[in-house]
C-alpha cells in the first residue's frame, strides 16, 4: 500500500485547492467565487459556488503532459478523510482555459482538488 501510495504522490501533481471548510451553502441566485492556490503548474484556479453547485474555473493552466488528464477530487470537510473522485476529468484549450461543472452536491465538501492522472483517472 505504501508503494501504491509513494507512486500515487509521485505522478499527482497537485493543481487547484480551494478550502471551503465550514461553508454553509445557501439556497439562492447568487454565486459565490473562492479563489483557489494552484502548486506545481503555471496558471489560476477558482470556484464559482451557485446554491450547492460548483464549477471549478482555471486559466493559463499549463497542459497536463502527455498521456495525462486532469482528474477532480473532492474530500469532505473532515482533515482526516481521504479525497475521493469526482467522477469528472477535463484537459485545458490552447490558452489553458476550461470550465469545468462539478456533479452533485458540494454541500459537506472542504475541499476541491486536481491532480494530474493517466488518461482515464484513477480511482484512488
Amino acid at each position: 500500500m505504501r508503494r501504491a501510495l509513494g507512486a500515487v504522490l509521485a505522478t499527482a501533481v497537485v493543481v487547484a485547492v480551494a478550502v471551503v471548510v465550514g461553508l454553509q451553502l445557501a439556497g439562492g441566485g447568487t454565486a459565490r467565487v473562492i479563489e483557489a492556490r494552484v502548486a506545481g503548474v503555471a496558471g489560476s484556479a477558482r470556484l464559482r459556488l451557485l446554491g450547492d453547485r460548483g464549477e471549478l474555473i482555471v486559466e493559463h493552466l499549463s497542459p497536463p503532459g502527455r498521456g495525462s488528464i486532469y482528474e477532480v477530487w473532492l474530500q469532505s470537510g473532515s482533515a482526516s478523510a481521504r479525497p475521493t473522485p469526482a467522477g469528472v476529468t477535463f484537459g485545458v484549450g490552447p490558452g489553458g482555459d476550461a470550465e469545468v461543472g462539478l456533479p452533485g452536491s458540494m454541500r459537506g465538501v472542504g475541499k476541491v482538488m486536481v491532480t494530474a492522472e493517466p488518461v482515464g483517472g484513477t480511482a484512488a
